[in-house]
């Protein structure tokens, strides 16, 4: 049996609080957790874009790149700026290919790899210095398409470098103001199974469910969640409206609760399925203290003690918190994704 522990009760969430879209950019693209408009109006470094699709989608290229990356740019007659050629240059072989690894080329457009998860990859293995130095150089070219997620149904998209299964609900119409659930899944899990999870909620409470499909470490997920928001708003034209939730089961439950308890206050909420927020918790600021947590975790999860304490501290630091003890160990069917999103919802 479960055993709920509320915390005080709160007026509902102020409607004058901004929204989502009260911090639209100019530009459409996210880097490292933070828009590039925030430099001012820049151009992608559309040279980059290429070279990463084009290795990620040609072995032959990739192999090439690997060994010489001035040679294989100039023989498959890419063109990238002098800037960008020296981030290129800056990034080690082994992360380069990881990199390449990593990228999510959308079924819909081969051809364009989307803004968000080149300006991360750029910005965490080049870093921001460098990026900041190219980012109003890139070379022309066209911009990468995105596929139309406004009829109800399931896409393969990207969002902030990985992939992600964007869940629309039945009913839903282009332009509705519509909550989501951007969705972390754990390390025993796939996105395909988180999105799985949250799908038949999604549809009986009509939100969007964004099950991304994160690698490497929680941290830098985490880091990328706010430019996750931007692009489902600027990319996919999606009109996201509260409860806008980060949601996570066991190291994907670290990465909601740091994203939106810390890094962004546009998250409403967040929903901890078997997981702590970060170690270093207690010496962060909160982004809002008008976001809601609802924890869940099982009696005989590792977690179960640190989960009940950050609870608590929390519920003390002024968020509204609600705390579900369960019977058992880490197991996501011992979780309820209806009675989370109701909870927060109401919240």
């Amino acid at each position: 049996m479960a055993k709920d522990k509320g915390g005080p009760v709160r007026e509902r969430r102020d409607p004058k609080r901004p929204s989502v879209m009260s911090r639209s950019v100019h530009v459409r693209t996210s880097i490292a957790g933070r828009s590039a408009g925030d430099a001012g109006e820049c151009g992608f470094p559309l040279g980059l874009d290429r070279v990463l699709v084009r290795a990620a989608t040609d072995p032959a290229f990739r192999a090439a790149l690997l060994a010489d990356r001035r040679t294989a740019v100039a023989e498959a007659g890419l063109r990238l700026t002098d800037s960008e050629a020296t981030i290129l240059d800056a990034i080690p072989v082994e992360q380069l290919r990881q990199t390449i690894e990593r990228v999510f080329v959308p079924r819909e457009s081969r051809r364009g790899f989307v803004k968000a998860a080149s300006a991360s990859v750029v910005a965490l293995l080049a870093g921001e210095a460098v990026w900041n130095t190219a980012a109003c150089g890139g070379a022309e070219g066209d911009v990468p398409n995105f596929p139309d997620v406004q009829v109800p149904g399931d896409y393969e998209i990207s969002l902030g470098g990985f992939g992600c299964l964007l869940h629309v609900p039945t009913g839903h119409t282009a332009g509705s103001p519509t909550p989501l659930c951007l969705a972390f899944h754990g390390t025993t899990q796939a996105n395909v199974d988180f999105a799985a999870f949250w799908r038949p909620v999604a549809e009986a409470q009509r939100f969007l469910v964004a099950a991304v499909g994160w690698t490497g470490s929680a941290d830098a997920a985490a880091a990328v969640a706010a430019g996750m928001l931007d692009s489902l708003t600027n990319d996919y034209d999606l009109n996201l409206a509260a409860p806008i939730v980060a949601a996570g089961f066991g190291a994907g439950a670290t990465i909601a609760l740091d994203a939106a308890l810390f890094r962004d206050p546009r998250f409403t909420g967040a929903i901890a399925l078997s997981g702590a927020a970060p170690s270093d918790y207690a010496s962060r600021p909160l982004a809002d203290t008008r976001t809601c947590a609802f924890c869940s975790v099982g009696r005989a999860d590792p977690n179960h003690d640190l989960v009940v304490t950050q609870e608590a501290f929390f519920r003390g630091a002024g968020l509204s918190t609600h705390l579900v003890e369960l019977d058992g160990g880490t197991d996501i069917a011992l979780h309820d994704p209806a009675a989370a999103w109701s909870w927060i919802r109401s919240c």
